[in-house]
């Protein structure tokens, strides 16, 4: 999966400039923000991944390269926009090892976790993510992710730990879009058929115009009718 032109072009340019602040001799701390801002980068949803499946919809191919340079820590110039698929097992691998050394990096462990849940190993994404949310307990991306994987492995359950979870990160961040989504589904599920209504619709409010989330709450007021 290729980023659009104009998120490829801005990457050449922090690839660009983390090459000249090497070459300056910067610091530690001036890399570890140019890192960062490339993560966030590769990371930003784009409306082209969408589809009915929550996790793909959030998450996709394009966060496996975030992980490859996320890996290769203070070189932002080894991030390829198009890595070959072949690459994929080391740079999760790599992603992994660097956080056995930086433990207390929880935006890199919830990165390990996406990176695993997309590689099907539900098992190690949990893993991960319990990682994640014992440094940062209150984070709600954390939070909504975890809750998605957990569902998969309840071969798509959003009861018991899940709920658990969506409600936490709802009371940390009331119009987080990813909660609003999968509380929606849930609360459907449930029979609860106007908090469904009253999620989606408060997800529609808030969101940006083009974020991927938006048609899951579009399509479900629609079979609301």
């Amino acid at each position: 999966m290729s980023l659009p032109p104009n998120a490829l072009n801005e990457l050449h340019a922090l690839r660009a400039q983390g090459l000249a602040l090497r070459a300056a001799g910067a610091d530690a701390a001036a890399l570890a923000d140019l890192e960062r801002r490339i993560v966030d980068l590769v990371l930003a949803p784009e409306p082209a991944r969408a589809n009915n499946r929550l996790l793909a919809a959030c998450v996709g191919a394009a966060l496996l390269l975030a992980a490859a340079g996320y890996a290769w820590k203070g070189n932002p110039g080894a991030i390829n926009p198009a890595p070959p698929p072949d690459r994929t097992e080391e740079m999760v691998q790599r992603l992994a090892t660097r956080l056995q050394q930086q433990p207390d990096d929880a935006k890199g462990w919830a990165m390990l976790g996406r990176s695993y849940a997309v590689l099907g190993r539900p098992a190690l994404a949990q893993q991960a993510y319990e990682k994640a949310l014992a440094l940062q307990p209150q984070n709600p991306d954390v939070l909504a992710d975890f809750a998605d994987v957990l569902a998969t492995a309840q071969n798509g359950s959003l009861e018991g730990e899940p709920a658990a979870l969506l409600a936490r990160a709802l009371k940390a961040e009331p119009n987080h879009t990813k909660a609003l989504a999968l509380e929606g589904t849930r609360a459907l599920r449930a029979g609860d058929r106007e908090r469904a209504r009253a999620l989606w619709q408060q997800l529609l409010k808030t969101a940006p115009a083009d974020h991927p989330l938006r048609g899951i709450a579009e399509k479900g007021l629609g079979e609301l009718g």
